[in-house]
């Protein structure tokens, strides 16, 4: 599947992993992370670890919410703050940067219904 996404001034090709300049640049409040993994400890003493990564300007982060096996968000600026995800009609999961702080959150595709997974995150 060929997923094509405006971001940072780029027009990204998602599987085929090629940049094209684009006509228009995102802007936001929120700076990303520096890229590394960072260890969030999260309420009710859960843990998450995410990469953070850029790839043709975009500011990614790969997590194992689950234990089940890695997922790789893309960064959304958002008034508040920045939003990781996966652009989808389906479910998936949701990782909100504000102030320092995480949530993550899971959105059901099938459902319509968007759930707190974890919060309060702080590395």
């Amino acid at each position: 599947m060929i997923y094509a996404r405006l971001t940072g001034g780029l027009l990204m090709l998602m599987g085929i992993g090629a940049c094209v300049p684009a006509a228009t640049e995102p802007s936001g409040p929120a700076a990303p992370p520096a890229p590394g993994t960072v260890t969030y400890a999260c309420d009710g003493w859960r843990i998450l670890a995410g990469t953070y990564w850029i790839q043709c300007d975009d500011d990614i982060i790969t997590i194992n919410p689950a234990g089940e096996g890695n997922e790789t968000l893309i960064s959304f600026p958002t008034a508040e703050g920045l939003e990781y995800s996966w652009p989808s009609d389906g479910s998936y999961h949701i990782w909100a940067l504000k102030n320092g702080v995480g949530t993550l959150r899971y959105r059901d595709g099938e459902r319509g219904t968007t759930t707190p997974v974890l919060t309060n995150c702080r590395a």
